[in-house]
């Protein structure tokens, strides 16, 4: 037990000497900027998809906002929106794998 909550960064007081140990820290938030595109893209699956697969399409197109302004990034970001709306995101993972 102990060795565990050491490894976690979480002192254990032993039983009986009234220590209470610190609670773990908070997770952290996560931020992403997306275009409107991006948003809007995202919007269109509405409750078609998880809320882990509405997770997962932001995070990819906040890695691919990352590619740049060039004409190759923006039609390859394109092409992403219309996968992300049409629920396709194990496409949309492939792209951005290939394109990273």
């Amino acid at each position: 037990g102990k060795m565990i909550a050491g490894a976690l960064g979480v002192e254990l007081g032993s039983p009986g000497d009234g220590a209470v140990a610190a609670p773990p820290p908070l997770p952290v938030v996560l931020e992403r900027e997306l275009t409107a595109r991006s948003v809007q893209a995202v919007g269109r699956l509405g409750t078609s998809i998880a809320p882990v697969d509405m997770q997962r399409a932001r995070r990819l197109l906040s890695l691919a906002r990352q590619w740049g302004d060039s004409l190759q990034a923006k039609n390859a970001r394109a092409m992403l929106h219309g996968a992300v709306a049409d629920g396709d995101l194990d496409s949309v993972a492939r792209l951005v794998r290939r394109y990273n």
